[in-house]
């Protein structure tokens, strides 16, 4: 996460790439802070990351928080979006 922290402070504040925030999520989520691994997630979003891959994320995050219906919620916004991680 610090190596993440440090490649993001190369950039001026508010244009890190969405692939690091990305990562950044993905960090955060394994180390257990669920609220930032979210808000990292959403950035990548909102700088043009990718909606499927990153909701799939917000998703896992609500689910393993056993926040059900966010999960639900954020899981079908992955699947509009395109996402290829769901069996069904």
């Amino acid at each position: 996460l610090s190596t993440l922290q440090r490649l993001g402070d190369l950039y001026p504040p508010g244009e890190i790439p969405p692939r690091i925030l990305h990562e950044q999520g993905l960090a955060l989520a394994a180390l257990r802070r669920p609220g930032e691994a979210i808000d990292s997630f959403s950035a990548a979003m909102q700088r043009g990351g990718s909606p499927a891959e990153n909701q799939y994320q917000i998703a896992q995050v609500y689910w393993y928080t056993g926040q059900w219906g966010a999960a639900r919620r954020a899981a079908t916004e992955a699947d509009r979006s395109g996402c290829s991680n769901f069996v069904g």
